[in-house]
């Protein structure tokens, strides 16, 4: 930092003109020569010049101010480049600008194009520098690592599922309920092609009523989910930069899809139903077919879910270990499936054969009493299981960190350690040995080389174009990996694998499978090759092993011979693992960052890196969570429309059966016994089918079902129950006498 001044002598050779016989400028006379120096070149006169070293303002003459108006910072004389660069070199370089001539015949412009192009062939080829497309780079990483849209979408439809489901339930029970209204309608001269149309029409009104509402519902719980990742689940987006964004051609299309579906699924179940209806009036005989015929298409349904749930397990059991997830949830949903039309067709079955038996107990009877309207009892069903299934499947992936490590504090350094602190050298040549008590001779650290580029954790919404690498040295416990890859050893690192086509080497890496999937798009598991550009070098990597829920998500492992042999530029160390005892680990920390602290060194528990990473998993799944509560929600409404539509619908029939000799307590227990076997068929659907679709985490002993599931279930089992003990007091209120008159 200290200012020197030394004195050249130079002899005069010559005297450039400015100006040629016919006044015009030479090359001398050029005030561009002089480099841009801000607080001088920008300056109106010398008096007013600010460099950034010492200047003697007194030496300024006259003329030299009146030549600065005149000219600017034309040079005044002109020396050697070797004298000039004896002189003022520096570590920087020893030049400060190029002048390049260009052809009387080449455009300026043309001339900087081909400049451009030949310093960056140049350039290049020495591999001094490195060309990027940085808008082009920022674009494509802008595009996300996680099409969380989809998955969305995905887990929406069984809300959706769910929906119309309800939907069809209360379309069938007002088409029970206006039957006697619409045979009125044809009896005195509507056509049913008019009654059709009235129906569409009804429909079309209350549908786009209810679109407009859904919409106005869909902007405010897309806010919310806005909100939350600006508040409450901050650590699943990093920063608070989310933002609502409502577009009139996203709220438009949903509105007409939603309608769309909605129009069709009422229509199909008024078609549906009437001929239901129209069946009743028909002879037992044909009824008895047609219950037939429905339940040998349920049976063949069910039969083709079932062959899909196998396949699906088979594939998973002995496919490729990236597709298991997906594949037994495909399984878990097949299930669901099968379970729901294997019971209807099993209704509709004994539908069919229900004059054919015998009463002998109560809960005969009340099987027969849901066989005569089995559509409806599959509906209620399918709504409680799948409400059942959503919660429980998606519950069950929130991770905990519930076990311990081989090391408990994980250190990362800003600038290089040359020196490595397991060694009681490195650790000398920092001052570390001399700390109380020798706290870090009772500590394991591990020194990793790193070489840095983008994170590829589930923390960076952006996609890594070039994750960082970190080194794994051979001084890494043997059996740090083998709770995650199944072996006793990192040797997987070392091993050769065979050149590619061109002869080039392929490196072995480990990454963890949530980085591998999500992070850099590789869902082909162990085996799977990619390739990474930087600095013009093209690397082929090979996936040799995955790591689960580790702290490693976001780098790739490989050997640290491997990492030099890439990038021998790599210095030093960057990243450490720490083992030391829990009592001593504060007391660790803060030595470390104290004594380190010009390396930018700093330490965290790897409990607390762990819990950051699986915050961002909980945190998308608790949104889920929010579609499943919502699934419950309509579950539960679901309960409450059949069990008072069921009460409405059959009250003559309770009326004729107390007529009979039925007692009201005897009615009763038959309702509770209905009601009790669809909310429990329901539940035992959703459950054997979430089992499977989580079947690897219940073999891994990774299962951890929160108390939002269980709550919510209970809830639903509750609801369920009270509605069917408020109907049978709504019955037991029932006049037989006045119930009867009807029929």
């Amino acid at each position: 930092g200290r200012v020197e001044e030394k004195t050249a002598e130079f002899r005069l050779h010559s005297i450039v003109p400015l100006f040629d016989g016919q006044q015009r400028a030479t090359l001398a006379n050029d005030r561009q020569l002089t480099p841009e120096l801000s607080g001088v070149t920008d300056q109106a006169s010398i008096d007013a010049w600010d460099p950034p070293f010492p200047f003697d303002a007194s030496r300024v003459r006259e003329q030299d101010e009146l030549y600065w108006d005149d000219y600017r910072a034309t040079p005044k004389a002109f020396i050697s480049q070797r004298a000039g660069e004896t002189l003022w070199s520096s570590r920087f370089g020893n030049l400060t600008s190029l002048r390049v001539p260009k052809s009387k015949t080449e455009s300026a412009e043309a001339a900087q194009l081909r400049l451009h192009r030949s310093l960056q062939a140049e350039l290049s080829r020495s591999g001094t520098f490195a060309f990027r497309d940085i808008r082009g780079e920022l674009l494509r990483a802008a595009g996300g690592t996680t099409p969380f849209g989809v998955l969305f979408l995905c887990f929406s439809m069984f809300l959706i599922f769910s929906s119309l489901l309800l939907l069809s339930l209360l379309v069938r029970l007002d088409v029970d309920q206006r039957a006697a209204e619409w045979s009125l309608l044809a009896a005195v001269g509507f056509q049913p092609k008019r009654i059709f149309q009235l129906v569409c029409l009804e429909t079309f009104f209350l549908v786009g009523a209810g679109g407009v509402v859904g919409t106005l519902l869909g902007i405010l719980y897309a806010a919310t989910m806005a909100h939350g990742l600006r508040t409450w689940w901050v650590q699943a987006v990093a920063t608070p930069f989310v933002h609502l964004h409502v577009s009139g051609l996203g709220l438009a299309s949903g509105f007409v899809a939603g309608g769309l579906v909605c129009f069709l699924a009422v229509l199909w179940s008024f078609s549906s139903q009437r001929r239901a209806i129209q069946r009743r009036g028909l002879v037992a005989q044909a009824h008895t077919l047609a219950s037939r015929n429905v339940s040998k298409r349920l049976f063949r349904w069910a039969t083709f879910s079932l062959l899909v749930a196998v396949f699906a397990v088979t594939v998973a059991i002995f496919g490729p270990p990236s597709l298991r997830t997906v594949l037994f949830f495909a399984a878990g949903s097949s299930t669901l499936l099968f379970a729901i039309t294997g019971f209807g067709g099993q209704l509709h079955r004994l539908g069919a054969e229900r004059g054919h038996h015998r009463m002998q107990s109560l809960f005969r009877f009340a099987g027969v009493c849901l066989s005569r309207q089995p559509q409806q009892s599959v509906l209620t069903i399918a709504l409680v299981a799948v409400a059942t299934f959503m919660i429980l499947s998606v519950s069950a992936f929130r991770i905990e960190q519930n076990k311990e490590g081989r090391f408990n504090l994980l250190a990362e350094s800003a600038l290089p350690l040359y020196f490595d602190l397991a060694s009681s050298d490195g650790r000398e040549e920092y001052g570390l040995n001399r700390e109380p008590d020798g706290l870090l001779g009772k500590t394991q650290v591990v020194s990793l080389r790193v070489r840095g580029g983008d994170d590829a954790s589930c923390l960076n919404l952006y996609r890594a174009r070039h994750p960082r690498i970190i080194g794994v040295p051979p001084t890494m416990p043997h059996d740090f990996f083998a709770d995650d890859l199944g072996v006793d050893q990192w040797g997987v690192l070392l091993q050769d694998l065979p050149a590619d086509a061109e002869g080039n080497r392929i490196v072995p890496v480990v990454l963890d499978q949530n980085t591998a999937r999500y992070g850099l798009g590789l869902y082909g598991g162990v085996g799977e090759q990619f390739e990474l550009t930087d600095q013009s070098r093209k690397t082929t990597f090979q996936v040799v092993a995955l790591l689960r829920n580790s702290f490693f998500q976001g780098s790739l492992l490989v050997s640290e011979d491997s990492l030099l042999d890439l990038y021998p530029e790599t210095e030093g160390y960057r990243y450490f693992l720490i083992d030391t005892a829990p009592d001593n680990a504060l007391a660790v920390t803060t030595l470390l960052e104290e004594q380190l602290a010009d390396y930018g060194f700093d330490v965290e528990p790897i409990a607390d890196r762990l819990a950051m990473l699986f915050g961002v998993q909980n945190t998308y799944l608790t949104a889920f969570q929010a579609l499943g509560g919502l699934g419950l929600l309509l579950g539960t409404l679901g309960l409450l429309a059949v069990q008072f539509r069921n009460i409405f619908s059959r009250r003559h029939e309770f009326a004729l059966q107390q007529a009979l000799g039925f007692s009201p307590h005897r009615l009763s227990i038959l309702l509770i016994i209905e009601t009790i076997f669809l909310l429990v068929t329901g539940l035992v659907a959703g459950i054997l089918a979430a089992s499977i679709a989580i079947l690897p985490y219940l073999v891994d002993g990774e299962v951890r079902v929160p108390l939002f599931a269980t709550s919510g279930l209970i809830l639903l089992f509750i609801v369920g129950l009270s509605v069917g003990l408020i109907s049978i007091r709504r019955m037991l209120k029932a006049v037989p006498v006045v119930a009867l008159r009807g029929e």
